[in-house]
């Protein structure tokens, strides 16, 4: 899923340049969903994570069957909340801390159900 981070203060001050970004996150995204940018894309992951050609393509079609990077510029209410808490589980986020989802997004329309 999608997941881009920005210091909020310099997010506010650069509102130009966080629109920039996603504009070419999103447009990374619909090229990596194109059927005839495959082999690229595993070559690509074949050299930088210098693995096997054929375990980069497993690992693309299996990003890909799955939908794992979201199109779009919204994220479900239900997504985030697991990712607190399994950020908890795993100690990134305190236990017992209370995170309102509207905090830790820069604009609260992004949210859905």
């Amino acid at each position: 899923h999608k997941s881009v981070a920005f210091n909020a203060d310099w997010a506010r001050a650069n509102r130009d340049k966080v629109e920039k970004i996603l504009v070419a996150y999103d447009q990374s995204v619909e090229w990596l969903y194109d059927p005839k940018n495959r082999d690229t894309a595993a070559a690509i992951l074949a050299k930088y994570s210098q693995r096997p050609i054929e375990d980069c393509y497993k690992a693309f079609d299996f990003f890909i069957e799955r939908k794992l990077f979201e199109k779009g510029r919204t994220i479900s209410r239900r997504d985030l909340t697991t990712y607190i808490q399994i950020s908890k589980e795993m100690g990134n986020i305190k236990p017992d801390a209370s995170l309102p989802l509207e905090a830790l997004v820069f604009d609260a329309k992004v949210l859905r159900d």
